[in-house]
């Protein structure tokens, strides 16, 4: 077998690279209102992830049927314990290389998960990739401008 180490095997290698498995895990204690918006942005995801896991922390109200909305969605339970906790819970059951967290009043914009994945594509000795962020109203109308700020070369640094 002849192996083509010019740019095509780049583009190759790059591409399986951005096809790695990813997994969103969506945290929630008493969230209900904003969960299903928060599912729906993960499950409108332009490269979908390949695990959804929901991780309840202990609420009041069951978020479970919300999350039979979404049948391929995993749904654990644990007692409160705090948003670190409920996180590192979702960590231990995902099952993919890369981990994405996503807070149950929050929302993905649809490229989020295929960003992430092309910046590790880009920079395979990354340990992290992050993005900006949006303020909204319970609606989604933003509120003010988008926030993101660069970390420089040296992350340790700044």
């Amino acid at each position: 077998m002849e192996v083509d180490s010019g740019r095509e095997t780049d583009e190759i290698l790059s591409a399986a690279r951005v096809e790695e498995s990813v997994a969103v895990v969506v945290t929630t204690y008493n969230d209900a209102v904003y969960l299903r918006d928060a599912l729906l942005s993960v499950f409108a995801q332009e490269r979908h992830p390949d695990e959804v896991i929901v991780v309840d922390d202990g609420s009041t109200v069951s978020p479970a049927p919300i999350v039979a909305e979404f049948p391929t969605a995993v749904l654990l339970r644990k007692d409160n314990g705090g948003l670190s906790s409920a996180r590192n819970l979702g960590l231990q059951r995902a099952c993919c290389r890369f981990i994405t967290f996503l807070d149950a009043d929050d929302r993905l914009e649809p490229n989020a998960t295929a960003s992430g994945l092309a910046c590790f594509a880009r920079r395979p000795d990354a340990a992290m990739v992050y993005g900006g962020y949006r303020r909204i109203r319970a609606t989604g109308e933003r509120l003010g401008f988008d926030n993101y700020r660069a970390v420089s070369e040296d992350a340790y640094g700044d």
